[in-house]
């Protein structure tokens, strides 16, 4: 999927990049309108790439502290779908630290 490749070839280095000073903590605004069951932004992502990206961003930043924002999203069912896998993602990083 494109927005997957885009977040792996664009989002990822810039925060590995040799310009990146390490954060003490890191929003992400998690839009989950852009799941393929919410028609208004048309992206299509299903709720198990919301777990693939939380994953990639918690092993590149490598600490953890990183807060999630629900921002968009209008299918109650989707968002309550995706949200559950990105905090699973957070528990199985706590864990494994």
């Amino acid at each position: 999927m494109l927005c997957l490749v885009r977040f792996r070839n664009e989002m990822l280095p810039f925060i590995s990049g040799e310009d990146w000073e390490e954060p003490d903590l890191v929003i992400v605004s998690a839009g989950y309108d852009a799941l393929s069951v919410d028609s208004l932004a048309q992206i299509e992502l299903e709720p198990k790439d919301f777990a693939t990206m939380t994953q990639e961003i918690l092993k590149h930043l490598g600490h953890g502290r990183v807060v999630f924002g629900l921002e968009g999203g209008y299918n109650l069912d989707g968002i309550s779908e995706a949200f559950a896998m990105t905090v699973d993602e957070c528990i199985k990083f706590v864990r494994e630290k």
